[in-house]
């Protein structure tokens, strides 16, 4: 059944975004604490991260989960294709909200002036640590590191909670945990290399969550969220 409460959901999940926001710019743009976590990766005698071409972290973890999750995607498109209707409807949303979340996640980092770790000149790179809101000098390449790329990956899994919601606010509540568990282990893993802050996979995970519940709103509005998603406990 299809109630007026579904109107609350997307402007709950839009004070959640905000206030999310503000404490991410909080923690990271008036503090050190990207720093602080990436300085226990860091050799400072030798100036590299140790860990940046580690096999395990570049291969199996940077390159073999990005397949499977590939994988995963056109495994629910073939899907989609062998069902009619509101299923086949809803299996499309999944699939898109695997790939577009990412997406807009690379997109943002093609713009982007701020460098990876390895890249800043405190890790013997060449580009300065600067605010969000700061842009490079001129003359000065920009890093396009931000947000983290890979671990979206990870985050596009998070559209998956609305199909948990189908059964139980409990399943949609470990599967959205369970989607941000892997994005973070993904981005853990860039954080280790030297290729990303930590900020930056937190940021990945909010443009996730944000183009998915935007996507969610598109395609199907007041009709799409039930008086049982209204109440689920998470991620609202």
């Amino acid at each position: 059944m299809i109630t007026q409460p579904a109107v609350g959901f997307y402007r709950r999940q839009s004070l959640w975004l905000l206030a999310s926001a503000c404490l991410l710019l909080l923690l990271f743009e008036l503090t050190r604490l990207d720093y602080w976590i990436s300085n226990a990766f860091y050799d400072a005698a030798s100036r590299t991260f140790p860990l940046q071409n580690a096999w395990f972290l570049e291969t199996v973890v940077h390159k073999w989960v990005k397949y499977a999750l590939l994988t995963l995607a056109v495994g629910l498109g073939v899907q989609a294709w062998r069902t009619r209707g509101s299923e086949r409807r809803f299996y499309l949303f999944l699939v898109a909200g695997m790939l577009l979340a990412p997406t807009v996640v690379s997109l943002l980092k093609a713009i982007s002036d701020r460098p990876c770790p390895w890249g800043t000149l405190e890790y013997g790179g060449s580009l300065p640590h600067l605010p969000l809101w700061q842009s490079l000098p001129a003359g000065l390449k920009p890093g396009h590191c931000f947000p983290g790329g890979h671990a979206s990956g990870g985050f596009g899994l998070l559209v998956f909670w609305f199909w948990g919601r189908q059964h139980s606010s409990r399943r949609a509540a470990l599967l959205w945990s369970g989607a941000l568990l892997l994005g973070l282990l993904m981005g853990w893993s860039q954080v280790a290399r030297g290729a990303h802050f930590l900020s930056h996979n937190l940021w990945s995970a909010w443009v996730c969550w944000a183009v998915i519940v935007a996507l969610h709103a598109l395609c199907y509005g007041r009709k799409a969220v039930s008086l049982q998603a209204s109440e689920a406990t998470l991620p609202e």
